[in-house]
């Protein structure tokens, strides 16, 4: 393994509470990070980042700090994560992925604290194929789910594995008929220790009957329930997703096709996604779409259960318009479906509005910050996985800010808070003042790979004004951070001519 440590770029926004909100981006060289998720080490609290480089049969495990700072790559060779990777338990980290030279493998790895390998467990399924999908931790056992597919004559299964902390395989069960076949895309733990399998189910002979399934799995591999969609979903790799909300009612999500119904898609995108509410028992409650005009589309990435009742769903706008314009996408719900807020981004690297952005998955810490994981343009056609962090209003540290957000969007500005910079840009003194009632405690300038330039620490009662020497600095883009007598931080790019 190597292990590679890098300072990270900083974009701030203004208006900072005690929290650096903003975009970050990591990118290796020509290496192609397919961001697979984000989770949390409780070990460390770092946060954990699993990718696969190009041709995807290296995976990298990417941590940082919630900060975006500290970054480590710990390589995995031969090796390639599944969707849902990682997985904790008493202490331990476990990831799940694929030997891809090996058609019908699958792997779980075990780490300790200090990200060293105890073992490396295969399993060989018992069809031609096997990808994985998700690793689940119930109690003191892991859960494995794949994709299993018989060559001739053809048939896919769900496979789900019982793996206990050592490694060894308890029971192994594949799931449907050989008139049917199911394409798993999630699976999480229920609140009452079962599993629940989210997937799609087709006949066999025919796409025509194409329909979202759930399954609820206990711990012996039985079925307790299992329920059908009630209306056909689109065709292909259409991934089901779900998420068991706080009032411990279980939310599903697909996208539909409408394709046919000529009134709906004179007016809607004609694969709107759709999203089924059901008991804990597998009753089903009610549905609601998520729809865009028939010149727009969105691509959901995943949905994530809140800490209080509403849930968060990620992904990507894409206006289809000439240019066409894609944006990263955050929408939060209530647990009815109604929107609370919704939120466009993108990264200020790539202003063109037909770059790729897209927001896979997202962590919700204790105070309502959210720590978001996506992907950006990168250069020569490989991605950059991009992370940011905003806060329960989905803003980069302010109350309001607009419906599509970059790094430069507040809605409490310099002016607001009676703060001059100036001259910005400026050739040589950059001259800071401030209210009275609001004087300067310190000043920090900051190059764009993070390092600190200058640091300066004014009396106890601070100062309405501050002149800074820049002259001695390369011409370029800083970025200034001023800290004041209230405990406000204020940051803003500065240029030096």
């Amino acid at each position: 393994m190597r292990l590679l440590v890098f300072f990270l770029l900083f974009i701030f926004s203004q208006g900072l509470y005690g929290q650096i909100y903003g975009h970050k981006l990591f990118s290796v060289g020509n290496n192609n990070l397919n961001t697979v998720g984000i989770f949390t080490d409780p070990n460390t609290d770092r946060l954990i980042v699993p990718t696969i480089y190009y041709p995807g049969d290296t995976s990298t495990m990417i941590t940082f700090d919630p900060e975006g700072s500290s970054r480590l790559d710990i390589e995995i060779p031969a090796f390639s994560f599944a969707r849902t990777s990682f997985a904790h338990l008493n202490g331990y980290n476990y990831f799940y992925g694929k030997n891809r030279s090996i058609e019908n493998d699958l792997q779980i790895i075990k780490m300790d604290m200090a990200n060293q390998i105890i073992w490396q467990q295969n399993f060989q399924t018992d069809l031609d194929s096997s990808f994985p999908d998700n690793i689940v931790a119930i109690d003191d056992h892991l859960y494995i789910t794949a994709v299993n597919d018989q060559i001739e004559p053809y048939h896919r299964e769900i496979n789900v594995k019982k793996v206990d902390l050592s490694g060894q395989e308890l029971w192994s069960r594949n799931y449907n008929s050989t008139s049917y076949s199911s394409y798993p895309t999630q699976a999480i733990a229920s609140s009452d220790d079962h599993l629940l399998l989210s997937s799609i189910f087709r006949d066999q002979a025919s796409v025509a009957f194409t329909r979202s399934q759930m399954t609820k799995i206990d711990s012996l591999g039985n079925v307790v329930w299992e329920v059908l969609g009630n209306e056909n979903a689109r065709d292909g790799a259409v991934r089901v997703t779900l998420a068991e909300l706080s009032n411990s009612n279980i939310l599903q999500l697909y996208e539909v096709d409408k394709f046919d119904d000529f009134e709906y898609r004179s007016v809607y995108n004609p694969f709107p996604v759709r999203m089924d509410w059901y008991d804990a028992n597998g009753n089903f409650l009610f549905y609601k779409y998520i729809e865009y005009p028939k010149v727009e589309q969105f691509e959901r990435g995943n949905v994530i259960a809140g800490n209080g009742d509403y849930f968060f769903l990620t992904g990507n706008h894409i206006d289809n318009e000439l240019p066409s314009e894609r944006y990263g996408v955050v929408t939060k719900f209530d647990n009815q479906g109604d929107t609370i807020w919704t939120k466009q981004y993108f990264h200020p690297d790539y202003p063109d509005p037909n770059d790729l952005r897209f927001i896979r998955s997202l962590i919700e810490l204790d105070n309502g910050d959210l720590l978001m994981i996506g992907i950006t343009e990168g250069e020569d056609n490989f991605l950059n996985t991009w992370f940011m962090r905003v806060n329960e209003h989905g803003c980069f540290g302010t109350a309001t800010c607009d419906d599509l957000v970059t790094s430069t969007e507040t809605a409490l500005d310099l002016s607001v808070l009676d703060i001059k910079i100036f001259p910005n840009p400026t050739t040589d003194i950059l001259q800071i003042t401030s209210s009275a009632d609001r004087p300067i405690q310190a000043a920090k300038l900051y190059d764009f790979n993070g390092q600190i330039l200058m640091d300066i620490d004014l009396p106890n009662n601070g100062q309405s004004s501050l002149d800074i020497s820049v002259s001695e600095f390369p011409k370029g883009n800083y970025i200034l951070s001023l800290e004041f007598k209230d405990g406000k931080v204020v940051t803003e790019m500065v240029g030096i001519r």
